[in-house]
């Protein structure tokens, strides 16, 4: 794994649009041209000005400013800078952070202060990051609307009308909105990736197990992964391998290589193998966009290749093992309380609590079979390129209930399950506007390929900006 420059001096090299914004204010910050004080206040006055998008439920204003002028005062007397010195960060409110409230966006946990922080929090502290806020989020991390909350919907930054998405939607709100050069959210069917999508934001989920969910509050834990959202891929990518730097749980994915350098040049589109999903245009105006966006990827000179995923398979499975193990975890608690859950959450606890234990099984045996012939089928791509998912995002009132929650959940998770349920790393990086609303493109590479994808998912950037 690869540790972070000194400086990010290399990493702003070549200038090309879209410029990494966390790394130039870090560059900044580290030469004294810009102050952390400053840029913690310039996040909180974003964060004041778009609190009617509901991204917070916690911010933590006295205690960054107070980090803040720590930070500066130690910059100014000579001690070494930490990775992330005077950068405003938010945190999803499933990440445990000592001494304040971590709710889950749930009545159940609305009172919970962790005494002791998550792996994340202490590898982003250790590197002098601040941390800005807790983000709002679908209840329990269980949707992907972000409507759900006991803390009221997240609202999408370009029509506050329509859903961020979830269920790291106040993450992305924060991104887009400036309050925070990156979010750490977690990502169990496309959390991450959705509100990134659907805020016009990049969402990084990288290879399961990369960083360690310690202190993580569990929705599946054979599929919940930890990632980030920030305005660029190098940003995310960087916020990434500081994060990856800590020891990681269950001891299931190798160690990986990741270039930092190579991913802010981004790889040459001529010497790249992109698969694409092969879409229906007809289907609805995301889709187009993708399909136009696949022609403009080949006009660049990127080599590319329609690939079939069965992923109505993927679905089927999936399904019985995220239902099965978050009913694993909230099973006491919806007992006792079951009135302290959303509608469309307890409606997925209460297919989880059917489900027996040799479908269970059995599914992790199929689940398996059906990874290894998706990573053979991918394995002559360096990237498989789909929409992040099918749609825009609808306005609050159109997902409001159960039943049209669960139904847009269908339809958005549709392209984003198989990465989670094969371990794979994706992004979803800006496809541009649809009828005027943000859309996102996926890649996704095989596991323990998260440099190679994040140098191409780099050059797809720069070719769509």
């Amino acid at each position: 794994m690869a540790r972070p420059l000194a400086s990010p001096d290399p990493l702003l090299e070549p200038a090309v649009d879209p410029r990494p914004l966390l790394l130039t204010r870090l560059d900044e910050v580290l030469r004294g041209s810009r102050s952390p004080v400053d840029e913690v206040e310039r996040a909180l006055g974003a964060a004041r000005r778009s609190s009617g998008l509901n991204a917070y439920i916690t911010l933590m204003g006295e205690r960054a400013l107070l980090r803040a002028r720590e930070i500066e005062r130690e910059i100014g007397v000579g001690r070494p800078a930490g990775l992330l010195a005077g950068i405003p960060i938010s945190l999803k409110d499933n990440i445990y952070t000592k001494g304040v409230r971590t709710t889950m966006a749930s009545e159940i946990y609305v009172d919970n202060v962790p005494s002791v922080s998550a792996d994340i929090v202490g590898a982003l502290e250790d590197e002098d990051a601040i941390i800005v806020g807790k983000a709002n989020m679908h209840e329990l991390a269980s949707g992907v609307t972000g409507v759900s909350s006991h803390f009221g919907p997240q609202r999408n930054p370009v029509d506050p009308e329509r859903i961020a998405g979830g269920s790291s939607g106040g993450s992305a709100i924060s991104v887009a909105t400036g309050s925070a050069y990156a979010s750490v959210g977690t990502d169990t069917a496309g959390s991450v990736r959705i509100p990134a999508a659907l805020c016009g934001v990049v969402g990084y989920k990288p290879s399961y197990a990369s960083i360690s969910l310690n202190g993580v509050f569990p929705l599946a834990w054979s599929l919940d992964t930890a990632g980030v959202l920030a305005r660029t891929v190098p940003d995310a990518a960087y916020v990434a391998v500081v994060l990856m730097g800590r020891r990681r749980p269950y001891g299931l994915v190798s160690e990986r290589y990741v270039d930092l350098g190579a991913i802010a040049r981004g790889a040459d589109p001529k010497g790249v193998r992109l698969g694409y999903l092969k879409v229906d245009e007809g289907a609805g105006p995301v889709n187009r966009a993708f399909m136009g966006a696949v022609s403009r990827l080949d006009s660049e000179g990127f080599g590319l290749e329609p690939v079939d995923l069965d992923l109505d398979a993927v679905t089927e499975y999936y399904k019985i093992i995220r239902y099965a193990e978050a009913a694993a975890v909230h099973a006491e608690n919806f007992r006792k309380r079951p009135g302290a859950f959303s509608p469309d959450v307890a409606e997925l606890v209460r297919i989880g609590m059917g489900i027996s234990a040799a479908d269970y099984l059995n599914a992790l045996r199929i689940r398996r079979q059906l990874v290894a012939e998706v990573r053979a089928r991918l394995s002559r791509f360096d990237a498989v390129a789909t929409p992040t998912l099918p749609l825009t995002a609808p306005r609050i009132s159109e997902v409001s209930d159960a039943s049209s929650a669960l139904a847009f959940r269908a339809e958005a998770t549709r392209h984003t399950i198989l990465a989670s349920f094969a371990g794979l790393p994706a992004i979803s990086l800006p496809m541009g506007e649809v009828e005027g609303l943000p859309a996102g493109i996926q890649l996704m590479g095989d596991v323990d390929g998260d440099g190679r994808l994040l140098e191409v998912a780099r050059a797809v950037e720069v070719a769509l900006a």
